[in-house]
C-alpha cells in the first residue's frame, strides 16, 4: 500500500484512516469533506474521533462506549449508516461527506467495502490487463438523508491486481485526468504500490484542492 496526501490552499476536508482489526484484516476509509476551510476540517476531526472511539456505534446517542482495537465486525454499509446519522447531527447546514469504505483480508484479497457517494476507485486485472471503475454500491454522500441505506458489496482481488482510491481534487480537469490516471496505472502495475503511486502524481496536473490517493496492489 502507498498514501500521497496533499494539502490545499484551505484547511483540508480530506480524510483517510486504517484500523487493524483483531482477527488480521483491515478496515480503511477514504472521505472527501463538501467545502473547503476551518468547516471541512471540523467535520473531518469529528469523524475521526468517533471512528477511534467507537465506529460501529458513532451517531447514536444511547450507544455505549466501545473502545477500539477489535470492535468491527459488520459490514461496511451499517458502519456508513452510523456515521450518516453523525454527520446529520452534528455538522453545519448543507455539509456532506463522501465516504468510501472497506474491510479488507490481506490473506486471500477479500474486500469487502460500501460507497457513499465517493468517487468510484479504479480496479486494474492483472490477468486481463484491462481497468475499470469499481462502480457497485454507491449511495448517497453521509449527510443528506437521515433514512438513506447503503449497499454492501465483496470483490476478490487477485494477484497483480492493483486498486487505487482518490479524492476529487486528484481528477482535476475530469476525463482527460482520468485517462492519465489509468495510463500511469496500467504502465506501472507490474512495480510497487509506491513506484505505481508515484507515476500517477508525476502524471496528474497540480491543483489548489486538496489530494488524496491510495494505492493498493496484492503481491504474489
Amino acid at each position: 500500500m502507498a498514501v500521497h496526501y496533499q494539502v490545499g490552499a484551505w484547511p483540508s476536508g480530506n480524510y483517510y484512516d486504517f484500523l487493524p482489526l483483531h482477527d488480521g484484516r483491515l478496515a480503511f476509509l477514504l472521505a472527501d469533506a463538501s467545502e473547503q476551510g476551518g468547516p471541512a476540517a471540523a467535520l473531518v476531526a469529528m469523524v475521526r474521533v468517533f471512528m477511534h472511539a467507537c465506529p460501529l456505534a458513532s451517531g447514536h446517542a444511547d450507544a455505549e462506549f466501545c473502545p477500539m482495537p477489535g470492535n468491527i465486525v459488520q459490514a461496511p454499509h451499517i458502519l456508513l449508516a452510523n456515521l450518516n446519522q453523525l454527520v446529520i447531527e452534528n455538522s453545519l447546514e448543507g455539509q456532506t461527506m463522501s465516504v468510501f469504505c472497506g474491510i479488507l483480508s490481506p490473506a486471500d484479497g477479500t474486500l469487502h467495502f460500501a460507497n457513499a457517494g465517493h468517487l468510484s476507485p479504479r480496479w486494474y486485472h492483472a490477468r486481463t490487463g484491462g481497468i475499470e471503475a469499481l462502480r457497485y454500491a454507491v449511495g448517497l454522500p453521509l449527510g443528506l438523508d437521515a433514512a438513506a441505506s447503503f449497499h454492501h458489496k465483496r470483490v476478490e482481488i487477485e494477484t497483480g491486481d492493483v486498486l487505487v482510491f482518490f479524492t476529487q481534487g486528484t481528477i482535476v480537469d475530469s476525463d482527460l485526468s482520468l485517462q492519465r490516471l489509468d495510463c500511469a496505472i496500467k504502465k506501472n502495475a507490474q512495480a510497487s504500490s509506491v513506484a505505481i503511486k508515484d507515476a500517477i502524481v508525476q502524471s496528474l496536473r497540480a491543483g489548489d484542492d486538496d489530494v488524496t490517493l491510495l494505492v493498493m496492489r496484492r503481491a504474489a
